[in-house]
C-alpha cells in the first residue's frame, strides 16, 4: 500500500452495514425494484425482465439476510425491515424466477409471478420508494452501544480521563 498516493480515496467511517448507498448501487437497486414491481403487476411481460435485474433484487434480500456487506442495514431499512422468513422465501422464489426466465419456461414464470404477487414482496418493494413514510410510522428504533476498553491503571491526572472536561 502506498500511503503517499494522492489518487487513493479515503475510506468512510460508517458503522458496518450502515454505509450509504453509492450512486452506482442506488441506481442498480432502484432499477431492480422498479422493473420487478412492473413485472409483478403485469405491466411488463416476462421477456422484458432482465436476468441481472432479478439477481440484483435477490442480492438485496441476501445481503439483508447475511448482514455481510457495508450497506446491508441501509438496504434492509429501505426495504421496510422484512422478517427473515419472508426474505428467505423471496430469495428462493427469485432464484427460481431467474432460472425459469433463463429457460423461457412460461408456465413456471407465471406461477412464480403469481406466488410473489400474492406474497408481501410488493409491500416491501413499495417501501423502497417510501422511506420518509417509514420513518414517520416507526414506533420503535435501534439502539447502538459502543464500548471502549478500560485502562488497567487509573489515570494519574484528570486530563487523562477520556470524557472529562478540562474546564472548571
Amino acid at each position: 500500500m502506498d500511503q503517499n498516493n494522492p489518487a487513493r480515496k479515503p475510506i468512510a467511517k460508517w458503522g458496518f452495514g450502515m454505509a450509504p448507498l453509492s450512486d452506482t448501487m442506488r441506481k442498480r437497486y432502484d432499477n431492480a425494484v422498479r422493473r420487478l414491481i412492473l413485472f409483478l403487476r403485469a405491466e411488463i411481460i416476462a421477456s422484458e425482465v432482465e436476468l441481472n435485474t432479478v439477481s440484483e433484487l435477490k442480492g438485496m434480500f441476501n445481503r439483508s439476510l447475511r448482514k455481510d456487506q457495508w450497506d446491508w442495514f441501509t438496504v434492509y431499512e429501505r426495504l421496510g425491515h422484512p422478517p427473515r422468513g419472508e426474505m428467505h422465501y423471496f430469495v428462493s422464489k427469485l432464484a427460481n424466477l431467474r432460472i425459469s426466465l433463463r429457460d423461457r419456461d412460461v408456465e413456471s414464470v407465471e406461477r412464480i409471478r403469481n406466488d410473489l404477487f400474492s406474497s408481501t414482496l410488493l409491500h416491501y418493494l413499495d417501501c423502497w420508494w417510501n422511506i420518509e413514510v417509514q420513518q414517520k410510522d416507526v414506533q420503535h428504533g435501534w439502539l447502538y452501544i459502543t464500548f471502549y476498553e478500560r485502562p488497567t491503571q487509573p489515570p494519574k491526572d484528570r486530563d487523562d480521563y477520556p470524557y472529562c472536561s478540562r474546564e472548571s
